[in-house]
């Protein structure tokens, strides 16, 4: 029985380990983190180790669960830290891709701090949505133009051939 106790107990290691080295999404995020200039905070450490903590207990990460670690894990005093927004963000925008309305929606529901860098992405998403808006309405026009012009020359050569 203690024989197979020390099995489980050396299988769980492994697949615990197995499932962190097997999650590029969160590889990739601590190689970002070495690339910061200074060392981590608060916020991000706690951040980092709930997501540690779901991939080696093997849980795949997902919306609800990262709303879970906004809310529980982080303190609303957390948010204010540009690091941990910066992480945030990649792992909202690179792992989730969550909807940017729909985040910022969550963020206003639980009353947490709502950073410029995401007002500002929505600012260029509704800036980009209007010129493409105008720029198809530049093009409809642009072609019915074209098809009016077509239909005059049409119009003007039977007028000559008849004439």
């Amino acid at each position: 029985l203690q024989l197979m106790r020390a099995a489980c107990k050396e299988l769980r290691a492994v697949q615990r380990e197995y499932n962190l080295s097997h999650s590029v999404w969160y590889q990739t995020l601590l190689t970002k983190c070495r690339e910061l200039p200074q060392p981590l905070g608060t916020p991000e450490r706690k951040f980092l180790a709930a997501l540690r903590q779901l991939i080696l207990d093997g849980w795949k990460l997902d919306e609800e669960l990262f709303k879970k670690i906004l809310c529980e894990v982080l303190d609303p005093k957390d948010h204010h830290s540009p690091p941990l927004q910066r992480l945030i963000a990649l792992v909202r925008d690179n792992v989730l891709k969550l909807d940017l309305e729909e985040y910022l929606a969550f963020l206003k529901a639980r009353k947490l701090y709502v950073p410029k860098l995401l007002l500002d992405r929505l600012q260029e998403q509704a800036e980009w949505a209007r010129q493409m808006h105008t720029y198809q309405s530049v093009a409809a026009s642009v072609r019915v133009a074209a098809v009016a012009m077509k239909w005059k020359r049409q119009s003007n050569t039977q007028e000559n051939l008849h004439a």
